[in-house]
């Protein structure tokens, strides 16, 4: 969206800063806030998103960052939390330049746990430089701990849960003026009365129906043509998990009854990102794609169908996998599959409520590797209850089933899930405690009750460097196998621009 000199902005939805405060760069969408742009747009707001996590001056490797491996992020820890309270670093004299430039009328900011803190700064720049504007906190964490949120006098309104059906109706409230009782008949939010009194309204029903919502709204980011192809690769079609992870907060903003998109209005999303911006590589960012095994198989028929020339990917669990699936996933241009492995015990799969099995991993690893498919690999340590012997059998694991890629994420007990009480049962953690610590490369994290402090540094490190020496290792083996995915990666990161910058980007792989 390119606004008129005359125009005025209504909205600004913002991803804050995280990744940038640990100088690297995020360089996809935001899903949440471009999904509620899209309703915003659709009822006549002048709307745009602004990912203040991305720099376009950053160069890209993998994934979503410009790092290839976290146990980079983890060395950048105490670097980040002095980024984040240093108010003259220069993301966020951005922040106040941009918003300063923008002037839109309300803001919102998504939020996690882990950019609690970035998304205050954010707030409190905006009420310093733009008298009168409205902010409002939306996302996983103002769902999980809306008091908190809203108990920050930047704060003036808090969303909790699906916000679509809110913001639809808020947006408007806010920018013609509005009443303290038009604000408690909108279901869903939370605000403090003019008496100071907090006041939550009851909760929106979930939508049934994802197909009457129109599709993310990528053309709605700020700044898009500083954006590469990649940036646009991520498609979302599931809402909702029945499945009961110790580890996982989805369920606080999605419930837990699956709610899908049809296979028919995801490849058309594709098809239409595909010819407007290029991209030929996408993501399905769907938890368990196969869940719903004739809406995969559908998806993938469509897209043979539409003869589209695209690369994808896709996420679900170990043991939906079947022979059926991944002969039409790998027809349809089918490159890996992410599976959440986590570890290789099986009795701390059971007490972290996993619901399957090691052998189902073991199955998952034959069958990808049968179809010459790539298993991407979710790997966790430092549960409240492991021992070394423990991860050890996790790294075991992942020598054994041997994915493309693995990705060793610090357990982390996020606000919202069962083991966060766990852990503050058992005093591994305060409520007092800095969310900004709560992400999985952080090096506070791995709450291991028998194993001293000390020892758990050790732990995370020596852990850390062993799938960092495997992804380099079977990512270089990987880009000669399969050099035209690679090439269409590269392509629509931007990574190829410049002979220099190819090289330079290459050499980053190989070192």
């Amino acid at each position: 969206m390119v606004l008129d000199k005359k125009e005025t902005l209504d909205v600004l939805l913002i991803h804050p800063p995280w990744f940038r405060l640990q100088e690297t760069t995020l360089i996809d969408y935001p899903s949440g806030p471009c999904a509620i742009a899209s309703v915003l747009e659709k009822i006549g707001m002048n709307v745009l998103v602004w990912n203040a996590d991305f720099d376009p001056s950053v160069t890209m490797v993998i994934g979503g960052t410009n790092l290839l491996n976290t146990e980079e992020l983890t060395r950048k820890y105490h670097q980040y939390l002095s980024n984040l309270n240093d108010m003259n670093f220069p993301v966020w004299r951005e922040v106040r330049d941009t918003l300063q430039k923008l002037r839109p009328k309300i803001i919102g900011i998504s939020v996690y746990s882990c950019s609690y803190k970035s998304a205050l700064n954010v707030a409190k720049i905006a009420k310093e430089f733009l008298p009168g504007v409205k902010v409002i906190l939306g996302g996983v964490h103002p769902s999980i701990d809306p008091n908190s949120c809203i108990s920050h006098r930047e704060v003036d309104v808090v969303v909790v849960g699906e916000g679509e059906r809110q913001s639809m109706e808020l947006f408007p409230l806010l920018m013609d003026g509005y009443t303290e009782s038009k604000l408690r008949q909108i279901k869903g939010i939370v605000f403090k009365d003019s008496f100071g009194k907090v006041v939550h309204t009851p909760r929106a029903a979930l939508i049934e129906n994802l197909d009457e919502l129109p599709f993310t709204g990528r053309h709605l980011l700020y700044q898009l043509e500083r954006h590469p192809p990649a940036a646009f690769h991520m498609l979302y079609g599931f809402r909702g998990c029945p499945f009961q992870c110790i580890f996982c907060s989805s369920h606080n903003v999605w419930g837990r009854k699956a709610r899908t998109r049809s296979a028919d209005s995801m490849v058309d999303e594709l098809e239409l990102t595909y010819r407007r911006w290029g991209t030929k590589y996408f993501y399905i960012c769907d938890d368990m794609f196969f869940l719903k095994r004739e809406r995969a198989i559908r998806f993938f028929e469509s897209v043979c169908k539409k003869r589209l020339k695209v690369f994808i990917s896709v996420q679900t669990r170990g043991e939906m996998i079947d022979d059926e699936l991944l002969i039409a996933f790998k027809r349809a241009g089918g490159q890996h599959v992410s599976v959440g492995v986590e570890v290789g015990d099986e009795e701390i799969r059971e007490m972290i409520k996993k619901g399957n099995t090691v052998d189902d991993m073991r199955k998952a690893g034959r069958l990808l590797h049968k179809y010459g498919l790539n298993m991407m690999g979710f790997f966790m340590f430092g549960f409240p209850w492991e021992t070394e012997e423990h991860i050890e059998k996790t790294i075991k694991l992942l020598y054994e089933i041997k994915p493309r890629a693995a990705f060793p994420y610090i357990v982390t007990p996020t606000p919202g899930t069962e083991l966060h009480q766990i852990v503050l049962d058992m005093g591994l953690i305060n409520k007092e405690d800095d969310f900004s610590t709560f992400y999985h490369e952080s090096p506070e994290m791995a709450l291991m009750a028998s194993v001293h402090k000390e020892k758990r540094i050790e732990i995370i490190n020596r852990v850390l460097k062993v799938f960092t020496r495997y992804n380099r290792s079977s990512m270089r083996f990987d880009m000669f196998k399969h050099p035209a995915f690679y090439l269409a990666a590269a392509q629509d990161a931007g990574l190829l621009k410049s002979p220099s910058l190819a090289l330079k980007n290459i050499l980053r792989v190989f070192k």
